[in-house]
């Protein structure tokens, strides 16, 4: 599974909060069936008739792991306006995914989804969970379902796992978020035409409540026991709409209501400002229509998962958000965090868009993360980029990820991982290869998905080498595009770029690595040989050739 393709079949979805999820939910289950999980599938119908669907999904047996919860409804498109393409395109343009939903979820399920396919159930010692809600951008109704009647939740608080909630954090942890409390105060008049006297206009009984509630906006402004540092804004971000039914100026207004809506805060007293404001309102003879409210999300920062979770990202300190998550109805796990690719600032805009390289760094980090939790490989904290997993012999003895090499006077060599911003740099050092017809023609959009799985070589920070892996599933990758500028040829350039691209392919549970290439002798160095230790042999049949597929200006072989 590939995030990006993943992505891409979800932004597809048009799954607006107002209209049923049922779809997406459908095809999502399918690929979680596939991956191995069973699936247990929760199902309502909202107040406007639509059919709701969240799935709480697991693989592996007993308890304990670790939980992946998303949504895939998203905010409306009423205001779409991306030069990229539409809403639902996924298209994607200077190694950014555009469509509704690519940041504000369905990129963050995407990576995660690709993370679970690199994992062997079978290296699984502990559950794997994944939970995916409906709603959350409309009332968070998928994870109040979730959390009173999901069975296999009921084994995740229980079973004491430890939950990620892959919000866009831009891959940082974030331990405590805000929650959400919505207060309504109605007041009752009487309707009738504007020039009579039979009218009583409703808003002049809010009118002293309406000053209460300007004094405690500015209290919460000004009263540090109302604020709380950690996030910003620090403060419960108050905020007051009045409605009134009906709304011509010739009809005296029969209702009025007053919707406030507060932020809470970890360690702040709102639930003693949210009654006052109540017992406020009833004292001036108004009616309290409702009271809702979601505590905000706090993990300790001390909690051992917490501290496990800094040294696999490399940060230093945890943060907080001031938006709230599905998160605000899972309070009853002592193991919670948001962490996911991209940023909230990509999220619900006109043109919302993820890197392509926070998503493949996405999969990689929640690859690190399901591996730690629920795999009997044991991750090597202090080197949170990789995972302590034994390779095979040729792809042992290597000098770490970034290691400079000199050879004499020659300039010094960087080994580094290729990012989504490198796949210019690599199209033009592959393009002489490409024109001698030693290396096949790559689409910008093939290079975009392989540059990120792939390893440059620098010399004085150009690209003198490059070779990517291709990983098709658990079973099988393949070695491409791999190319050293010839003046660099004969120095070892070449066999280490194979070895890292190895090592990845290793790193990710791959069971065979295929390279084709007319230098036999050059890979059975580095431990390729014609046939696997079982005597199975590839065979290949050509059904059209490259100049017909490409072209007949390709012209271009594949190494």
């Amino acid at each position: 599974m590939h995030a990006l393709r993943l992505a891409q079949e979800m932004i597809a979805h048009d799954s607006v909060s107002v209209r049923s999820n049922a779809p997406i939910a459908a095809q999502m289950r399918g690929w979680l069936e596939t991956l191995g999980f069973e699936i247990e599938q929760l199902e309502m119908t909202d107040g406007a008739g639509q059919l709701k669907v969240s799935l709480v999904a697991k693989r592996g047996k007993g308890s304990g792991g670790i939980a992946y919860f998303c949504h895939n409804d998203v905010v409306p498109v009423d205001d779409w306006n991306a030069a990229a393409g539409g809403p639902f395109s996924g298209a994607v343009r200077d190694g950014k995914l555009y469509g509704r939903g690519a940041c504000d979820m369905k990129g963050s399920a995407a990576a995660a989804l690709a993370a679970i396919s690199r994992i062997d159930p079978q290296e699984q010692a502990a559950p794997i969970y994944f939970v995916v809600t409906s709603d959350e951008e409309h009332g968070m109704h998928g994870a109040k379902l979730v959390s009173e009647r999901s069975k296999l939740f009921e084994e995740i608080v229980t079973g004491k796992t430890v939950g990620i909630i892959g919000e866009p954090t831009e891959l940082h942890v974030v331990s405590a978020h805000k929650g959400a409390c919505h207060m309504v105060v109605n007041s009752h008049g009487r309707s009738a035409h504007s020039s009579t006297a039979e009218g009583l206009n409703a808003n002049w009984q809010l009118i002293e409540f309406l000053k209460y509630v300007k004094q405690v906006q500015e209290r919460t402004q000004s009263d540090l026991t109302l604020q709380n540092d950690q996030f910003y804004p620090p403060t419960l971000s108050l905020n007051l709409v009045i409605k009134n039914r009906p709304a011509a100026s010739n009809i005296t207004v029969g209702h009025a209501s007053a919707q406030i809506f507060m932020r809470p805060m970890p360690n702040v007293p709102w639930e003693e400002l949210a009654r006052e404001m109540a017992q406020t309102a009833s004292a001036l003879g108004l009616e309290v229509g409702s009271v809702s409210s979601l505590p905000p999300l706090f993990t300790s920062p001390e909690r051992p998962f917490v501290q496990s979770a800094l040294k696999l990202t490399g940060d230093q300190s945890v943060g907080s958000v001031s938006y709230a998550t599905d998160g605000c109805w899972f309070t009853r796990l002592s193991d919670l965090i948001v962490i996911g690719p991209g940023s909230i600032q990509q999220a619900h805009r006109p043109d919302e868009w993820i890197s392509l390289e926070q998503l493949e760094k996405g999969v990689d980090l929640f690859e690190r993360f399901f591996r730690r939790f629920a795999t009997q490989y044991i991750t090597n904290l202090t080197t949170p980029s990789q995972e302590a997993i034994p390779l095979p012999s040729a792809a042992r003895s290597r000098p770490p990820m970034n290691v400079l090499l000199t050879r004499g006077s020659k300039p010094a060599i960087e080994y580094r991982r290729g990012t989504a911003q490198d796949v210019q740099a690599v199209n033009n050092f592959l393009k002489p290869f490409v024109n001698q017809r030693k290396l096949l023609r790559r689409t910008a959009s093939e290079l975009e998905l392989l540059v990120p799985s792939g390893f440059l070589a620098l010399a004085d920070g150009q690209v003198v080498g490059f070779s990517a892996v291709e990983i098709y599933s658990r079973k099988l990758a393949e070695i491409q595009c791999l190319a050293v500028e010839p003046k660099f040829q004969g120095q070892g350039l070449g066999s280490e770029l194979v070895r890292r691209c190895v090592e990845l392919a290793q790193q990710r549970g791959v069971m065979e690595v295929l390279a084709i290439s007319s230098s036999d002798s050059f890979l059975q160095k580095l431990g390729f040989n014609y046939s696997l230790p079982d005597q199975k042999r590839a065979l290949f049949c050509q059904l059209r050739s490259r100049d017909e597929v490409y072209g007949d200006d390709a012209r271009e072989e594949e190494e």
